[in-house]
């Protein structure tokens, strides 16, 4: 009876250290778990908060940039580049020595990517995303790369690939789809013109649209409003510069409607003569070759007013040369009688 009861005792001993051994070796597997969700979870939020702190970097630039508007384009001016989408919202550069040198990448353009040293035969081809950033395949999430030159986004890469120590990376850009100007009006080419820096002068863009022979000047706008008008015969105002977003409107002369006056009587030179606004008594007397005789010096000026009838005022010449007479304006359609 009591080898029985014995049995009975280490039987249940034995099941009872079997089950608070395998309750500890259950606590202990739930424990390192934990531990290692947690590292996986810091992992994870040190690599969300680099990608947020590179984001947040990229935005601030972009913020305090809009802080600058765009101005006319001369050697102390600041000009817009485009931004998201391609709107001139973003980047400002002053020109000299820096607009008209760099390139800021943006939405849509295509970047050369090389790693040194690496032989591969996949395509080095990536293209900037419409929220401004890059897919790298070496990299676990996308790069904030709007903005940025290829130099920084260069820098960018070998910060955050890993699997290589002190990796060497170039990068150019193969098609510059972000940056351009609209030329219209009297040119060969009209359409969009890709600017491969952040500011180009008037006459790159203006050699490639070719203007045509009777062009005379070009209109600059940028947002919307006039910000230069520039004589296409003035080589030094050819060099103004133009920033992406901004339209060229090619001119030629408008079409002036020729008016004419009159002159009649005792000038060497009588009939119809062109008229310019502006234009005096005395000078209308000059275009009609002077007066034929030293003793001519009265002059009758006949025009209309409002209700289509002809008026007359008398004046002397002579008074008018002495400044004792006002040397009235004439008007287009004026009649010029000239007497001794």
């Amino acid at each position: 009876m009591m080898m029985r009861i014995f049995g009975m005792f280490v039987f249940f001993s034995t099941a009872l250290f079997s089950i608070i051994t395998t309750d500890a070796q259950v606590a202990a597997s739930l424990k390192s778990a934990n531990l290692a969700t947690e590292k996986i979870v810091r992992s994870r939020n040190s690599s969300v908060n680099a990608d947020k702190h590179e984001l947040g970097t990229a935005n601030r630039i972009s913020s305090a940039a809009n802080g600058s508007d765009a101005m006319l384009a001369t050697s102390t001016g600041r000009f817009s580049a485009p931004g998201t989408n391609g709107n001139p919202v973003r980047i400002s550069e002053p020109v000299t020595g820096v607009a008209a040198s760099i390139y800021r990448v943006a939405s849509n353009d295509v970047l050369d990517i090389r790693l040194k040293g690496m032989d591969s035969s996949a395509s080095t081809l990536y293209t900037v995303g419409m929220d401004g950033t890059l897919d790298y395949p070496l990299v676990n999430s996308p790069l904030p790369v709007d903005g940025l030159t290829p130099e920084e986004v260069a820098t960018l890469i070998v910060k955050r690939v890993k699997i290589y120590e002190r990796a060497k990376v170039s990068v150019s850009v193969r098609d510059y789809a972000s940056h351009f100007v609209i030329v219209t009006g009297a040119v060969a080419n009209p359409g969009s013109k890709s600017l491969r820096r952040e500011a180009v002068p008037l006459y790159v863009l203006l050699t490639e649209a070719e203007p045509r022979s009777d062009s005379s000047t070009a209109t600059i706008l940028r947002h919307g409003q006039v910000v230069a008008e520039v004589s296409l015969g003035n080589q030094d105002a050819l060099n103004v510069f133009v920033a992406s977003g901004d339209v060229i409107k090619v001119n030629v002369p408008s079409v002036r409607t020729r008016v004419f006056f009159y002159v009649i009587g005792d000038v060497n030179s009588p009939g119809q003569k062109d008229f310019f606004t502006g234009m005096t008594l005395s000078q209308g007397i000059v275009i009609a070759g002077g007066m034929k005789s030293e003793t001519a010096h009265l002059v009758r000026i006949f025009h209309r007013n409002s209700d289509g009838r002809l008026i007359s005022t008398d004046y002397d010449l002579s008074l008018i040369d002495q400044g004792k007479m006002p040397d009235p304006e004439l008007k287009a359609g004026d009649r010029i009688e000239v007497r001794r």
